[in-house]
């Protein structure tokens, strides 16, 4: 996307290639599988994936079909396999699974069943994981469908398993027992199948990788550490990861109020201090994720200081208080995510600030906004 508007991403590579050897470190061995469902978390999909495959990742997970042909298409992944949808696809799109060469995961005999007849079709090979459903109780095939699930894949031979995972539910909380007991039920699943080594087994994401290092499969899945951030409070910070995301923005204009002058929709910013102010208007709204309710709550940083978010937060404008000590412009840049001197606003202070979790943070941050991947 051209860079048209006063609004962009910064992705850093450098801080991303960090984040990927602090994982790999923490895995003992285990394979990795980047997590980028989402536009990759709200970095850019294909952009992203490009750097972590240039930081040594060969394996990608994604939530959908249009994902994983958005990756296709900017050349990741292996001809077969490589990419991992982990969502549902209808079974009107099982040819176009199996013609991308990507592996879908799958719950019932139903979907192998459809995958089975779109690579006879197209004389290829489908491939597949089973997902089993250890006590998330979402997406998932209870572990007493397993045996059907294994049956049906010896009777259509068309359908090539990659692999078996299961999600932890509980993962990013202090108490680790839940994670222990999906992880043993997962176990006592396939055990008595004897799978070969070309089945992949995983289920560790971010928050399991950190607090139960211990529960080792063949691979861990994971997304938000990749990007610098824990998945809750409660995760210990004890990996060296850095923040890849930088949300920047410039003063399109400055108005000047007159005490008891009122700014944007209903005027709920007047301006009460008894003498004039300032205010800088930015090209940010909340159609670019920057949630109308974080009007009084959010701040951003200009020259390194921190100036509050304030009236009604519109559709692609906000209003800034500007310090009365600055003089500021038209073009000044302006921090909304990252780091501005010696002060940083990061998607944890956000996200705490406006009573919600970083994925919400990131993933808010739509694909009008341009990416840029910097060094």
């Amino acid at each position: 996307m051209p860079f048209s508007r006063a609004i962009w991403v910064e992705v850093g590579k450098s801080a991303l290639t960090h984040n990927v050897a602090q994982v790999k470190k923490r895995a003992r061995g285990q394979g990795l599988i980047a997590v980028v469902k989402a536009n990759a978390y709200g970095h850019g999909l294909a952009g992203t994936a490009l750097a972590l495959r240039d930081a040594g990742v060969s394996q990608f997970a994604v939530a959908s079909l249009g994902e994983g042909l958005e990756l296709r298409d900017a050349g990741i992944g292996k001809p077969q396999s490589g990419i991992l949808i982990l969502g549902y696809s209808l079974p009107s799109h099982a040819d176009e699974v199996v013609a991308s060469g990507l592996c879908q995961t799958v719950i019932s005999v139903h979907e192998i069943r459809s995958l089975a007849g779109a690579a006879e079709r197209l004389n290829k090979k489908a491939h597949v994981q089973i997902k089993i459903d250890t006590g998330m109780h979402r997406l998932g095939a209870p572990p007493g469908d397993f045996p059907r699930l294994m049956d049906a894949l010896r009777r259509f031979p068309s359908v090539v398993l990659d692999g078996v995972y299961t999600h932890y539910s509980s993962a990013d909380v202090n108490d680790s027992r839940f994670t222990e007991q999906q992880y043993e039920l997962f176990g006592k699943t396939i055990e008595p199948f004897k799978l070969p080594e070309t089945v992949r087994l995983h289920a560790s994401n971010s928050s399991a990788l950190i607090n139960c290092p211990s529960l080792k499969l063949n691979d861990v899945r994971v997304g938000i550490a990749l990007f610098g951030e824990y998945a809750s409070p409660e995760v210990p910070k004890i990996l060296d990861l850095k923040p890849v995301l930088r949300l920047k923005s410039r003063i399109a204009e400055v108005k000047a109020l007159k005490p008891g002058d009122g700014a944007g929709y209903g005027h709920r910013f007047i301006n009460q201090s008894g003498s004039p102010c300032r205010l800088g208007i930015i090209p940010v709204g909340y159609a670019d994720g920057f949630l109308r309710h974080s009007s009084g709550k959010r701040e951003v940083l200009i020259r390194g200081r921190r100036c509050r978010v304030v009236g009604a937060v519109s559709m692609d404008f906000a209003h800034i208080l500007l310090p009365d000590d600055l003089s500021i412009g038209v073009g000044e840049p302006v921090t909304l995510i990252g780091t501005d001197g010696k002060d940083h606003i990061g998607a944890e202070e956000l996200a705490r600030v406006l009573d919600t979790i970083v994925y919400e943070i990131l993933t808010l941050i739509p694909t009008r906004i341009p990416r840029r991947y910097v060094d």
